[in-house]
């Protein structure tokens, strides 16, 4: 019994962080995030041979500080190091169109020169990943959670207590 107390403290999954249920609460959503929270619902895992790969499109933020009418960007690079996943990427703002479509993965790791670090380690799950970006702080946390149906990733995101980030990016090609 020891044993099996011991190896569910120490196991990873022990500390997984579950997606939000529901992925929009009720009247706290825009129409777009709503779509993107039932496709995420329904969406599946990302497997750990799926590394690396870089995903980029729309995202619809849900806070008080932008309309969640509007269209924002962003792009999510899954990488692998040493036996480890981590996950990357930015957000950008009021861009007409996604400034992200044409970018490589070697471009993503270049521009994300914290990307092996700790905090952007990717826990898979079966059904879902996530990441923990602000770990040290419990009072502004910075979590993804990302699930995948064929070409499309989807990212949810929190930021701070009133901060939600719904995305649906589309997975580039390799090499591309």
């Amino acid at each position: 019994m020891k044993a099996l107390l011991i190896a569910l403290f120490l196991s990873p999954s022990a500390f997984a962080i579950p997606p939000p249920q529901p992925a929009c609460p009720a009247g706290y959503c825009g129409e777009k995030a709503v779509e993107i929270a039932a496709e995420f619902d329904a969406a599946g895992g990302i497997g750990a041979e799926e590394a690396p790969f870089l995903a980029s499109g729309d995202c619809y933020h849900e806070t008080v500080e932008l309309s969640n009418r509007v269209t924002h960007h962003g792009y999510a690079l899954i990488d692998s190091k040493e036996g480890a996943y981590y996950h990357g990427g930015t957000f950008s703002f009021f861009f007409p169109k996604n400034p992200f479509e044409n970018l490589t993965i070697e471009d993503a790791r270049r521009s994300s020169p914290n990307l092996y670090l700790p905090n952007h380690q990717l826990d898979i799950q079966p059904g879902y990943s996530y990441s923990e970006m602000n770990p040290k702080d419990p009072t502004s946390p910075r979590t993804y959670w990302m699930k995948r149906s064929e070409n499309v990733l989807y990212l949810l995101g929190h930021w701070g207590r009133g901060h939600r980030v719904y995305c649906r990016f589309k997975i580039h090609p390799h090499g591309a």
